[in-house]
């Protein structure tokens, strides 16, 4: 009995814990109060600090920003370069708030409370209640030439499942830095560490679109029931000028390692990994590339890209080679469209075969603004990380629709569905639906409820569906409850 009760969270630990949580809320509450009484409240805040393009969202995004760099457009310099929002992976605009000290800022702290029907994926499926405690903080450092972003973004949940209560952490940590020299000439590193336990809240977005950027972040959302570490370099030099565009040289270098899946199996017997078989738990990669883009016109930009990547994975060693030309098109003001497209060459050798192919990849996406919202619908094929090891390609298929209802509601509804492919011609794919409304009680408080469905199948995959209903309130200093 003493056993057990050590393996269960103390429940008048929990209490406690939930009341620092409030306490703290309170103060943040109370410190904006009295920011906002100021002669001057925004002295500290440039426009286009509090302008942001954040959804609110949740730390389960474990591959957020794999897919973007933070580099500084060709009209900005390196001090001027928008960092990837860690939880999101879209610009995150604002790196300081009024609950801030020094260069160290408190940019947003959030308590849910959820119904998840299925949360340990199991094909009979268990309902639990849970309560997660979310935050974002930023160290940020700005200069004329430089810039330097830490962000750290925290989740700590709750489970209770008939008195066996469990307590879960997530760690999120993105650093991004850039130096401008010379007068064309900018250099800068990036680093995302993710550390995700093997159950979470299924909360969040599949995919998030900005139109201002025309950029958008996706969610590796077929992990589930497994513990993830993944950590993400990247490093780039960049020659920028009017006349000739943008020219950059990378070089990348990624480490996944999931756990084995979690002791909670499917009830009908023999345990049914939702990862990849043979015992595989990690693969690393790393590689380089090049690349150049020029705007033709303030509607018209083309690019020219190439990227190599080897992989470790399943005892042998894949190498990948992408050639590919991209166009981004203005169709109006409020309309843009963006293509990129070309062969990618696979090889891949054992100690037995070498096995070489030729496949396409690219994407697809249609970006729309209109008054308090936007829209975004996406295809995409990649060997990008979705949640599974695999040495191939998937395909993706992404929607999202969000907008600001009068001065108070906000709405977003959107959907993910994803084929990943191996080698062995095994298919898993899955699908991932969300719905979220949130009302603005002041410019930076936020009641919010959600509505999730998640579901995947494939061989040796056949898990129940689940489903989850949240609601919570936010505090984000003028972004993420502002920008739906």
């Amino acid at each position: 009995m003493d056993g057990n009760r050590q393996n269960r969270w103390p429940s008048t630990a929990r209490v406690k814990a939930l009341q620092l949580v409030g306490a703290f809320t309170l103060l943040a509450l109370l410190v904006t109060y009295m920011s906002a009484q100021q002669t001057n409240p925004s002295s500290d805040v440039s426009p286009q600090q509090n302008d942001s393009s954040d959804a609110a969202a949740t730390a389960d995004d474990p591959a957020a920003a794999a897919d973007v760099t933070g580099e500084p457009t060709q009209n900005t310099s390196a001090a001027e370069a928008v960092p990837r929002n860690v939880e999101t992976g879209l610009p995150l605009r604002s790196v300081i708030s009024p609950l801030r000290w020094g260069h160290l800022s408190l940019l947003s702290l959030g308590v849910l409370e959820s119904y998840d029907t299925n949360y340990r994926v199991q094909r009979n499926s268990t309902p639990v209640e849970l309560t997660a405690l979310q935050g974002l903080a930023v160290y940020s450092v700005r200069g004329q030439k430089s810039s330097f972003d830490l962000q750290y973004a925290p989740q700590l949940g709750f489970v209770q499942n008939g008195g066996n209560d469990t307590v879960a952490a997530a760690h999120l940590v993105g650093l991004e830095t850039a130096r401008h020299f010379g007068q064309h000439w900018t250099i800068g590193a990036s680093d995302t560490f993710r550390y995700l336990p093997a159950l979470l809240p299924l909360s969040g977005t599949g995919f998030n679109p900005d139109f201002a950027s025309g950029t958008s972040s996706s969610t590796a959302f077929l992990t589930a029931g497994q513990a993830a570490l993944i950590n993400s370099f990247s490093a780039h030099l960049n020659y920028l000028s009017r006349s000739f565009g943008r020219f950059s040289v990378n070089g990348t270098y990624e480490f996944i390692r999931l756990s084995q899946v979690d002791s909670a199996q499917p009830a009908s017997g023999n345990p049914q990994p939702l990862v990849a078989a043979n015992g595989t738990t990690q693969r690393p990669s790393m590689g380089g590339g090049v690349s150049w883009t020029k705007e033709l016109s303030p509607k018209n930009t083309i690019g020219l890209q190439y990227r190599y990547e080897q992989q470790s994975y399943l005892g042998s060693t894949n190498r990948f080679n992408f050639f590919g030309l991209s166009y981004d098109r203005m169709l109006k003001p409020t309309l843009r469209l963006g293509l990129q497209a070309g062969p990618a060459l696979s090889d891949s050798r054992t100690s037995t075969a070498d096995t070489r192919g030729i496949t396409v990849y690219g994407s697809a996406s249609v970006y729309k603004s209109f008054g308090y919202g936007e829209a975004g619908l996406m295809f995409s094929r990649d060997n990008s990380f979705t949640g599974l090891l695999s040495n191939s390609f998937h395909n993706r298929y992404d929607f999202s629709y969000k907008r600001r209802v009068h001065n108070h509601w906000g709405m977003a509804v959107g959907g993910s569905y994803l084929q990943q492919y191996s080698t062995n011609g095994h298919t898993t794919s899955g699908t991932l639906e969300w719905g979220e409304f949130d009302y603005a009680l002041s410019r930076s408080w936020a009641l919010s409820t959600s509505y999730h469905y998640f579901n995947t199948n494939g061989v040796g995959q056949q898990f129940g569906e689940r489903q989850a209903i949240a609601g919570g309130i936010r505090w984000s200093w003028a972004s993420e409850t502002t920008s739906k």
